[in-house]
């Protein structure tokens, strides 16, 4: 994430294409503590994500048993509800993308404040 945050956003000669990463290596080698911060965010963010695909999916199922099964074998076991499967989707999509850059920014001010400090 951190190669495409440069190439969205660079910022200055040490977030560029190509050195962001070496960067972000430099960064976990001399502030580990700030490093793991940061990637601890990203999961909270990445599991609150999860989690609001849970809360939707709560909210508006997307699969139910279908009745006609019983009587019929042939027919379909589940009946799926298209729309509220890619609200979820959609919902879970934006907050992980949110979760990344979140991540990619804050590394990328760390990584600012590392290189002016030098």
């Amino acid at each position: 994430m951190p190669e495409v945050s440069a190439k969205v956003a660079p910022a200055g000669p040490h977030w560029l294409p190509g050195r962001a990463r070496a960067r972000v290596r430099a960064l976990r080698r001399e502030s580990r503590r700030t490093y793991f911060w940061r990637l601890g965010e990203f999961v909270a963010l990445y599991i609150a994500a999860q989690g609001v695909g849970g809360l939707i999916a709560w909210l508006l199922p997307h699969v139910a048993d279908n009745p006609a099964h019983a009587a019929d074998p042939t027919a379909s076991a589940w009946i799926i509800d298209y729309p509220n499967y890619a609200a979820q989707a959609g919902a879970m999509y934006v907050c992980i993308c949110f979760a990344l850059a979140w991540y990619a920014t804050r590394l990328r001010a760390d990584s600012s404040r590392a290189h002016r400090s030098c």
